[in-house]
């Protein structure tokens, strides 16, 4: 491979980058209107597809320092142009004025919501923290969230899960914002963050659980990834490890790396030298690409995929084929264009039918 030295440093400023959470981030759309009708707010927003969806989303603006739940309404022409109406449900953090950069995700439940299932801060191994809600049974699901998010993405299902009798523990990242984590803005993918998962299972079962089973979003799917493979290589399963539950999943590490550089225009030489990069840096971690991909594990607990073919955020081509290729024990519920760990909103009592199904047929 002929590389200049430019090639090798934006490479290595590439491979630095993503290992790096950005300071501030700002949507990719603009609040058009602000406005009232009687007592109720609402915004209007560019068209975009996956901005036109139903159900309940969260609206971020200035690093989610601001968030407000929202509800889609309709889609108007207004002043020539058209406009994707939302109704504000909720003003949980900050206030939103128009010209806000803005952008649309998955429902976050902020923590304080659940407030009546008694959820509570625990601490738990070395340097590991999470919300817990706990329940009379003996079966336990540990939630993973994604990447630059927090515990609040994982409690949406809470109550449900609750209700039927599993204790929820919504495990933080140590690179979280406090009270959760440290706030250092370096990710690991998991190499070195899956070291709080495995704190939380060890957590669990001290506590007598009989069945755990892991749920993880977005990129809570290579910290769950590194801890299987790091704990059981040969593949086998303990009887505790109930099953696995996966929403939007980022499932093969080098593959969306890889998307991400082509749609930043890097070119293909510069992509290979900086992956290339990036495995040193993981083998320093004592891990890999492969170590951190769902996808790439040797045998799979019983698992099941929620997740939308059209996502904004990450190619799905690597989860369609992981499907395909071992139907007996992944499972999967798809919608077309639910948008990224928005699967949830468009239809809650299906998803959380689907979900509990699941979690009974893996006892």
């Amino acid at each position: 491979m002929n590389l200049s030295m430019l090639d090798y440093l934006i490479a290595r400023i590439a491979t630095k980058r993503a290992f790096v959470m950005p300071k501030k981030i700002e949507g990719n759309l603009t609040i058009l209107q602000d406005y009232r009708i009687a007592e109720q707010r609402y915004l209007h927003l560019p068209v975009r597809e996956n901005a036109t969806l139903p159900g309940k989303m969260s609206l971020f603006a200035d690093t989610r320092r601001k968030h407000a739940v929202v509800e889609f309404v309709e889609v108007i022409e207004s002043e020539g142009e058209r406009a994707a109406i939302y109704r504000l449900i909720d003003l949980v953090a900050g206030d939103f004025n128009v010209g806000d950069r803005v952008w649309l995700s998955g429902w976050l439940n902020p923590a304080e919501n659940i407030a009546r299932l008694t959820a509570s801060p625990v601490s738990f191994g070395s340097n590991s923290r999470g919300l817990f809600v706990e329940a009379e049974s003996k079966d336990w699901i540990i939630h993973v969230h994604g990447w630059n998010a927090s515990v609040d993405e994982t409690t949406r299902t809470f109550a449900s899960l609750n209700k039927a009798g599993y204790n929820n523990l919504a495990l933080a990242w140590p690179s979280d914002l406090a009270p959760w984590g440290s706030g250092k803005r370096f990710c690991h993918y998991g190499a070195t963050e899956s070291a709080a998962l495995n704190d939380a299972v060890d957590f669990a079962r001290a506590q007598g659980a009989q069945k755990v089973l892991l749920f993880g979003y977005s990129m809570g799917t290579t910290l769950i990834a590194n801890y299987l493979a790091s704990n059981f290589k040969d593949g086998e399963f303990p009887d505790w490890l109930g099953g696995v539950v996966l929403d939007s999943p980022l499932v093969d590490l080098r593959h969306t790396l890889t998307a991400s550089m082509v749609r930043l225009n890097v070119t293909p030489r510069r992509i290979e030298l900086s992956l290339a990069l990036g495995k040193k840096r993981f083998a320093k971690m004592q891990s890999s690409f492969e170590q951190l991909s769902y996808s790439h594990l040797p045998t799979f607990p019983k698992t099941l995929v929620f997740y939308a073919s059209k996502d904004e955020f990450l190619d799905m081509t690597p989860v369609a084929k992981m499907v395909a290729a071992h139907p007996e024990m992944i499972q999967t519920q798809t919608i077309e264009s639910a948008g990224h760990c928005r699967t949830f909103n468009q239809d809650p009592e299906a998803y959380m039918a689907s979900l509990l199904w699941f979690l009974e047929a893996a006892q």
